[in-house]
């Protein structure tokens, strides 16, 4: 990753490095390995443009108040807090669509870039991306984004799905919302791997 970093910078782009776990569990074992494995990868991030400390840890609760809706988003703060003293890059996080209104109330402080991902219908998109940004502003982005579902009948046209793309990234540009060129898509067809775009 740390090449990959580096080859993006000396290209020229802007480079976002995402802190992703699907197999955390959010107790407190399973919390302070997470933070602890965060910190130690911050210092190979130094040359980012942005580090993010997670993305959607609030799908790996098992219902314990110590991570609902109000204390996660004070724990990942305070993860905010201490990887900014390892990096010189704005520092922030990534949560779903369906968490805006709990990391609204949340206010973000030290938080400097919230992202969100958005995988929804044309209609749904198009009013959460706005409330999003109406919320959030210029710290708002949009992490990973596609259609509602990406193992709808329409994933395995190939024309239908690019449309369905296009009108999305119209509608974010339309906005101004900062967004990723990462679109998630697998057709789960013979398990073929398929999913990054």
């Amino acid at each position: 990753i740390v090449t990959i970093a580096k080859k993006a910078k000396e290209m020229g782009l802007y480079v976002v490095w995402v802190e992703n776990n699907d197999t955390v569990q959010l107790t407190e074992t399973g919390w302070g390995e997470y933070l602890d494995n965060v910190k130690l990868d911050a210092p190979f991030a130094r040359t980012v443009d942005e580090f993010i400390v997670g993305n959607e840890l609030s799908i790996h609760n098992d219902s314990s108040s110590g991570y609902d809706d109000t204390a996660l988003p004070n724990k990942i703060k305070y993860l905010v807090m201490e990887c900014k003293q390892l990096l010189d890059c704005k520092v922030g996080y990534q949560e779903g669509w369906w968490k805006k209104d709990s990391w609204y109330n949340a206010k973000l402080e030290n938080v400097e870039k919230m992202y969100f991902t958005l995988y929804e219908s044309l209609s749904d998109f198009d009013g959460n991306l706005r409330d999003i940004y109406q919320k959030f502003g210029d710290r708002a982005g949009i992490g990973e984004w596609s259609t509602q579902s990406t193992l709808d009948t329409s994933s395995s046209d190939e024309r239908d799905w690019y449309n369905k793309i296009k009108t999305r990234l119209l509608i974010l540009e339309s906005v101004g919302i900062d967004h990723s060129y990462f679109c998630f898509r697998d057709t789960g067809e013979n398990n073929n791997q398929k999913g990054f775009g």
